[in-house]
């Protein structure tokens, strides 16, 4: 269960319209590009690994990553986490172990806010001489 994203001034990039066509097309294939050096890096990714890459840039759990390929390309989970396996293998550069910004707090532990008492009342009840005793129409 590891979850990744990219590391900073590092830059996935696919884009296809509704059709499944490249955007722009002068851009063939999905890629990754690294510009925390001198000299900007890129690493071109063949469909499926663009596919495959996206959910892990994404963030989304690689066991889960594994079983949408599966599902995806109709094979077996123990291939698809294979081919999971070698696209995190070419991203490892370019990716980092996920972390969340924000603190996590157990239920229960925030303040609740006092109940307080409106002008108006709530009356949810209905009207049960409605059109011939069948249909129910609010008061």
């Amino acid at each position: 269960m590891a979850r990744y994203q990219l590391k900073d001034k590092c830059l996935f990039v696919d884009a296809t319209d509704l059709d499944g066509n490249r955007l722009p097309p002068e851009i063939p294939n999905a890629h990754v590009l690294d510009q925390r050096g001198p000299q900007a890096k890129v690493l071109k990714l063949n469909d499926t690994a663009g596919f495959i890459a996206r959910f892990i840039v994404m963030g989304v759990d690689t066991d889960t990553v594994a079983e949408i390929v599966s599902s995806e390309y109709a094979i077996s989970t123990t291939n698809a986490a294979a081919e999971v396996q070698s696209v995190y293998s070419l991203l490892k550069d370019f990716v980092q172990a996920r972390t969340y910004k924000r603190g996590h707090e157990k239920p229960g532990t925030v303040p609740k806010a006092e109940p307080t008492s409106g002008q108006y009342g709530l009356d949810f009840s209905v009207n049960w001489f409605g059109g011939g005793g069948v249909s129910k129409v609010p008061l």
